[in-house]
């Protein structure tokens, strides 16, 4: 791990003491000096700036005049094929049952869904632009397909290790808590917030400076940059709203003995079966400055793909038994 020398300012006011409670701001490297860093993402080429911060790892820094050239992806319309109409969660439910254990790898699907070229060319007609749009989507339904036998994304997600706690005595086991039992995140387009179930950690780096804040108070500070891959699940007016379910606490209590809680608590998954929705790819990011009492520095990118689900549910992957639909 590399030891660099950044300068921590205390957040706030003139007033603000040496509380060890006070939010501290990074001031970022030399190619930073401004306090704001311009980016672009080398995963799906989407600019966006860093307060306090530099550009995450793997992405390119960019000038404020190169700032205003922007990446936009294509606008592609997908068709699933004709199905008769089933009860809400009736494709999960029969995935489960079915043992299928064939996923949409979200990190392969991010990968395609950014390698398309997104702006119509100079001396590219409207007929041969939409044309060319019309390839890309069937080559992504045409691989959706590949993997799983459907157009339709299915992605299912473990509950983390303490996502599910039983009662002995009452021979009830609840699923659930607060905060989550799964992992979000959010991303955004167009000033519409969408909450998003983290799939995959696609990259991680660790890393450590010495940072000082006003009054010379020194701290080790390690440094977290992350880059998650996952699916929208919802969507809201405001960031506020976002943090809907499942990013805020939530719980269901099932009604059964030791042994089978023991089990079914060690194969709890969530599903989800969706279709793609443009615009198909969303990002968000995210991030904590350290503190004198907390000194950790977070940068969170996640790359989304967006889909309208069809079914969410809880199940027990290895009874194959939906247990609650959401």
């Amino acid at each position: 791990m590399s030891i660099v020398t950044a300068a921590i300012l205390l957040a706030g006011c003139q007033q603000a003491t040496r509380s060890g409670s006070q939010w501290l701001s990074y001031t970022g490297p030399d190619t930073n000096r401004g306090g704001v860093a311009y980016c672009r993402s080398g995963l799906t080429g989407l600019t966006y700036t860093m307060n306090g911060a530099a550009c995450s790892p793997g992405d390119v820094s960019l000038s404020a005049a190169e700032m205003s050239t922007k990446t936009e992806f294509p606008t592609m319309t997908l068709t699933q094929s004709a199905i008769p109409p089933k009860q809400r969660d009736a494709a999960c439910k029969d995935h489960v049952e079915s043992g299928s254990r064939r996923y949409t790898s979200v990190p392969e699907l991010l990968r395609l869904l950014a390698a398309q070229k997104s702006q119509k060319d100079e001396f590219e007609t409207t007929r041969a632009y939409q044309a060319r749009v019309d390839g890309q989507a069937s080559a992504i339904k045409a691989s959706l397909r590949s993997k799983t036998g459907t157009e339709s994304v299915i992605v299912s997600v473990p509950l983390k290790p303490d996502g599910a706690k039983y009662n002995a005595d009452r021979q009830v086991l609840t699923v659930g808590a607060d905060p989550s039992p799964v992992q979000t995140s959010r991303a955004s387009n167009g000033g519409v917030y969408h909450t998003v179930l983290i799939t995959d950690v696609i990259e991680r780096d660790l890393d450590t400076y010495i940072g000082e804040n006003a009054y010379g108070a020194k701290r080790k500070v390690t440094k977290l940059s992350q880059r998650n891959g996952g699916i929208v699940v919802g969507r809201a007016n405001s960031i506020l709203d976002a943090n809907t379910w499942p990013s805020k606490g939530w719980s269901r209590s099932f009604n059964m003995p030791a042994d089978e809680a023991r089990a079914t608590k060690a194969n709890l998954r969530l599903l989800v079966i969706g279709s793609l929705n443009a615009p198909f790819l969303l990002t968000g990011y995210d991030g904590a400055n350290p503190t004198i009492s907390n000194p950790i520095d977070i940068t969170t990118v996640t790359h989304a793909v967006n889909i309208v689900p069809e079914c969410i549910v809880l199940y027990d992957a290895r009874a194959r038994k939906v247990l609650h639909t959401f």
